[in-house]
């Protein structure tokens, strides 16, 4: 994934990299899926004099539909990392403006797992990491197994704390 060594400290170690759950794509495939529907029903009711000009159109519209309410989803998921080292908790978010949250392993006071009953069938959930820093609570949001990652942040602190 994108965090490279170069990030890390001298005497660091990596301990997670992760990306969200599957789960934060899903709207982006039911965005998929009904702008195509609506295309292929609005494309087989035109009648063939239409056909040119207005298809063009029809096409032009579902891309623009699909570029707005379908691409944001699946870049927001790309351009999202969740980082564990030794030393740090680190979320890093954005293309074109980037987010990074970095939180010392040792200023974190606690770690709550939200969790719905949707998020709990697919194992995700969004973690609340409060800290000892002035930014205040760090929610991360759809984590992929939010037990496992609770649970290995509370160790790298325990460790970190010796």
């Amino acid at each position: 994934m994108g965090f490279a060594d170069e990030h890390l400290n001298p005497g660091e170690e990596l301990i997670l990299n992760f990306k969200p759950h599957w789960k934060a794509l899903v709207p982006a495939a039911l965005w998929t899926v009904l702008i195509s529907i609506c295309l292929g029903v609005a494309l087989w009711i035109l009648p063939d004099s239409w056909r040119g000009t207005l298809r063009s159109l029809l096409l032009a519209v579902a891309a623009i539909a699909w570029l707005i309410l379908a691409l944001p989803p699946v870049v927001r998921w790309l351009s999202t990392e969740i980082i564990l080292t030794d030393e740090r908790l680190v979320t890093r978010r954005g293309v074109i403006r980037r987010i990074t949250y970095d939180i010392p392993v040792d200023q974190i006071n606690s770690v709550t797992i939200h969790q719905g009953l949707f998020d709990r069938i697919l194992r995700a959930g969004n973690l609340v990491v409060e800290s000892a820093s002035d930014t205040g609570d760090q929610v991360i949001e759809a984590v992929p197994r939010p037990t496992d990652v609770q649970n290995t942040i509370s160790r790298a602190k325990s460790l970190r704390g010796r």
